[in-house]
């Protein structure tokens, strides 16, 4: 037999072993940061989810008619909490707000949130001779007139169940013109765009609009695309009835027969709300962190 060579096994020596952690190791820190890594955006995203639902079902409470009727009162109750009546900003005659609402104990989340009504400048109603109007718009029982500078007018059935908009300057390239429109909640139906005069230096008017008041209670949007005042001049009959008046952008001025705006039990409800809804992750006593905020505007209807 031919000399068997035998192999010794040879095992790894400490240093082999050491190096061999070291490697390891090292090739394990950045998996598992990036496991540790998945594990909070998982989480983060997990509560963004939840604040978003949670800020969409405060927006809806607040869209309600309960809550346009309360903003009279001190408080608006919501299913979290209460929002308590504070004094307005500038550019709003209402305010609610409460901070540190507890909207969902599992999860440490808490919400502030603010319900305010934007406001709607009111002025002694001018003398009627010295106005120059664009327009002139009485409204009827049956029938809204529209009467134009040039004292041309025509009948506009009232569409049921719609209410009446004035867009002054819509933003669909009609410069220069005041756009009527009946507005329902699922689209507008364009009555007519008519031109805003000028005046003897060829300077076009921001929009002057007689208002007469007829037999129904009207809502009447406003909307204004201009830097300078939308100004609207209200007159009403022996046996008009008051309109309801609201204005989603721009600046507006309301000319009516009172000296002063309505307050108290007898100021309208109804306007463009802005809600801000903003939701906190409390990590522990001292420290929390926003993960959601969403703002928006409603046009509210008692």
């Amino acid at each position: 037999m031919g000399n068997l060579i035998k192999k010794k096994k040879r095992g790894f020596t400490l240093i082999e072993v050491l190096v061999s952690i070291a490697i390891f190791s090292i090739m394990s820190i950045p998996v598992s940061m990036m496991v540790i890594s998945g594990v909070k955006n998982s989480k983060s995203g997990e509560y963004k989810q939840k604040a978003a639902a949670i800020s969409q079902q405060i927006i809806e409470e607040l869209k309600s008619n309960n809550a346009v009727s309360a903003s009279n009162s001190n408080k608006i109750e919501l299913r979290s909490g209460s929002l308590d009546a504070v004094p307005a900003t500038t550019g709003h005659n209402i305010r609610f707000s409460k901070t540190n609402i507890n909207v969902d104990t599992k999860n440490s989340l808490t919400a502030d949130v603010t319900f305010e009504r934007r406001n709607l400048e009111y002025n002694n109603r001018s003398i009627e001779n010295t106005v120059a109007y664009d327009l002139t718009i009485e409204m009827n029982k049956d029938t809204i007139n529209v009467i134009k500078a040039d004292k041309s007018h025509k009948l506009i059935p009232i569409v049921i169940g719609s209410d009446f908009e004035i867009i002054n300057n819509p933003n669909n390239g009609d410069n220069d013109n005041i756009k009527l429109v009946w507005k329902n909640r699922n689209d507008l139906t364009e009555i007519g765009s008519y031109k805003r005069i000028s005046d003897s230096s060829g300077i076009t008017n921001s929009g002057k609009i007689k208002i007469v008041s007829g037999d129904n209670t009207d809502n009447i949007f406003l909307e204004n695309n201009l830097t300078n005042p939308l100004q609207i001049y209200v007159f009403s009959g022996n046996d008009s009835k008051v309109n309801n008046f609201t204005y989603s952008n721009g600046l507006v001025q309301l000319y009516e027969d009172n000296l002063n705006p309505p307050t108290g039990e007898d100021l309208n409800n109804n306007g463009v709300y802005d809600i801000t809804v903003k939701i906190y992750k409390n990590e522990n006593s001292s420290n929390e962190v926003k993960v959601y905020e969403v703002s928006t505007a409603l046009s509210l209807v008692r």
